[in-house]
């Protein structure tokens, strides 16, 4: 359950409290770091839970090279 909507993931019950993950990034930006200091038990393959990916380059919508027009433009058809 996330204990702030859009702020990462945690889970809180009877038994234990998760660190909450890392907020994501814009288009092409790092998220933030998880806001857990105690990597205790919350290391898995040598990597820290919360931990920043890499940036990449945004996402932008190009035209498909795929559609046709059929018909005289009565049908849109993408391939």
């Amino acid at each position: 359950e996330a204990s702030v909507p859009g702020k990462g993931y945690r889970t809180q019950n009877d038994r234990y409290g998760s660190p909450l993950s890392g907020d994501g990034g814009g288009w092409g930006q790092r998220g933030t770091k998880s806001t857990n200091d105690g990597t205790w038990n919350w290391q898995y393959h040598g990597t820290t839970e919360g931990q920043p990916g890499p940036g990449g380059p945004a996402i932008v919508g190009v035209a498909p090279l795929t559609t046709q027009l059929i018909n005289g433009g009565k049908i849109l058809q993408t391939l």
